[in-house]
């Protein structure tokens, strides 16, 4: 089991490069001329900062549903990102099978794996294994990252036989107080009990997937409990657990940052005394994003990427209406490439939609 710490130095970056690779490993696995040829030309486009593309993203995020079993206080579907947006007239529904799978089998060809969560639980989809079995069998990898605050008979082995290769379950803290007081409405002992049954349900079939990691949010009311949560994941046998910081706080709101974020430097993205939060002020300068991937929401619209959910600027396109390739290469997109170049930024303005206001909130 490893044990994955932060270091300051790396706010910015660590998440990235821990899920890039998990994508790599999946990338070898599911690699074919095709895929390795379309990987080149789109590095080489976004090295280049190509607005039009000739290549396909390389992995592909899909919201199986926008609804969840819980009400996290810094999520965006409970308080809207950076607490200026509310949950109040959100649409939840799931993605139907019969779109997802015209999605995938466009995309198959050039993909190495897709990301089967969103805003919402996963796992609440009822056409889940089926997407994930789908997937496997257009030769991709696949990953969920899930709250596994499931109740049902059976729910390990179907997690364990489905194929999925990397599951990510989020859980912060090592009690139910702890756990509880972020994750609201979370069942402690149920989410722990799931590990260990999917843990003992991978012994006992044989199995190496998925790989499953165990997710810590580390906080300011949990952050005494990394050392009982590094033996409880031992005692458990994932495969990796993870120490990461909170986000998804308006850094000029000092109540929330205060409340929420862990006192311990190795722990925190914010300088709280100066409301300041410092992945932000490192943003890259290009976005890849809007080259290696997108966002694909469960009611079939687009986005570029899955961090303002919930704003209409947000929304890039609409693949109930239209294939990706269409959207992939729109005015929305190409002006979205284009502020990669920060002096263009004030001409395009809001052609780039989410894009515009995300570069001008983070000084690019």
């Amino acid at each position: 089991m490893r044990i994955r710490r932060l270091n300051p130095v790396q706010l910015n970056v660590q998440e990235d490069v821990r899920k890039l690779k998990v994508l790599l490993r999946l990338a070898l696995r599911h690699m074919t001329p095709a895929k390795l040829r379309n990987f080149a030309l789109l590095e080489a486009e976004m090295l280049l900062r190509r607005r039009r593309l000739r290549g396909l993203p390389y992995f592909l995020k899909v919201e199986p549903t926008n609804r969840c079993n819980l009400r996290c206080p810094l999520c965006p579907q409970v308080t809207g990102y950076c607490q200026v947006k509310g949950a109040e007239g959100a649409v939840y529904g799931v993605m139907p099978f019969e779109l997802y799978a015209r999605i995938i089998d466009e995309l198959s060809p050039r993909l190495f794996c897709v990301l089967l969560y969103g805003q919402g639980e996963p796992f609440l989809a009822g056409d889940i294994f089926r997407m994930i079995r789908h997937a496997r069998e257009r030769n991709l990898g696949t990953m969920i990252s899930s709250n596994l605050n499931i109740a049902r008979d059976g729910f390990a082995e179907e997690v364990v036989e489905s194929g999925l290769d990397y599951l990510e379950v989020s859980l912060d803290g090592a009690d139910q107080k702890a756990y509880g007081e972020f994750r609201v409405g979370g069942d402690f002992e149920l989410v722990r009990g799931n590990l260990v049954r999917i843990v003992e349900a991978k012994r006992r079939l044989r199995r190496a997937a998925p790989r499953v990691e165990w997710k810590f949010i580390v906080m300011r009311h949990n952050e005494h409990q990394l050392d009982r949560a590094r033996a409880m994941a031992r005692e458990i046998g994932v495969d990796y657990l993870t120490f990461t910081p909170v986000g998804n706080i308006d850094p000029s709101r000092r109540d929330l940052l205060e409340k929420w974020v862990a006192t311990d430097p190795r722990y925190s993205q914010y300088d709280v005394s100066a409301g300041v939060d410092m992945r932000a002020a490192r943003a890259k300068k290009v976005c890849p994003w809007l080259y290696r991937s997108a966002s694909i929401n469960c009611d079939g619209t687009v986005s570029p990427c899955c961090y303002y959910p919930n704003f209409p600027q947000a929304v890039f396109g609409d693949l109930r209406k239209e294939g990706f390739g269409a959207v992939w290469n729109n005015d929305f997109y190409t002006s979205a490439r284009a502020i990669c170049n920060r002096k263009l930024l004030p001409q395009i303005g809001e052609r780039a939609g989410i894009c515009y206001l995300c570069r001008r909130a983070e000084g690019a």
